[in-house]
């Protein structure tokens, strides 16, 4: 009787240290880098500001310059999107997740609450959200130079 329970213990701890060994270096700075936007075509790189954390777009695969064209301030509609921060706010929360941030899409003028969960070192979804993050969507985003 005894066995059956020790065997099932065994397995459930190792299995459990498996599960973790999947799991990613946690830490506030664990997102920092440059990630590549689930196109393809951008490259923006997070970085620390303060407590929080922001992105900026740093580049992309089309070197071609293009304008914040879709932004509903039509002042802003002729500044270019190298350069500017589209993500701002993130506060680190958990081993794996960030809250309470801000992002700006390009490709519709609109901004969006947000939050960031690392899934593996190199697998970053974010996911922006009206109201609640349940009436949202999730997005991959993958370091541009893996660990």
């Amino acid at each position: 009787m005894h066995k059956p329970l020790a065997l099932a213990i065994c397995l459930a701890t190792v299995g459990l240290a498996f599960a973790q060994s999947n799991l990613p270096a946690g830490g506030p700075d664990a997102i920092l880098g440059v990630w590549v936007t689930p196109n393809g075509e951008g490259y923006v790189e997070i970085r620390k500001s303060g407590d929080a954390y922001d992105g900026i777009i740093v580049g992309g695969a089309d070197e071609t310059p293009r304008l914040d064209e879709k932004n509903p301030d039509p002042a802003l509609r002729d500044r270019p999107l190298l350069g500017l921060k589209i993500m701002n706010g993130f506060v680190y929360d958990a081993d794996t997740r960030w809250n309470s941030g801000r992002i700006y899409d390009p490709n519709s003028g609109k901004t969006y609450k947000s939050k960031l969960e690392l899934k593996d070192a190199d697998t970053l979804d974010v996911r922006g959200f009206v109201g609640i993050p349940l009436f949202g969507r999730t997005e991959t985003f993958t370091r541009r130079n893996p660990q």
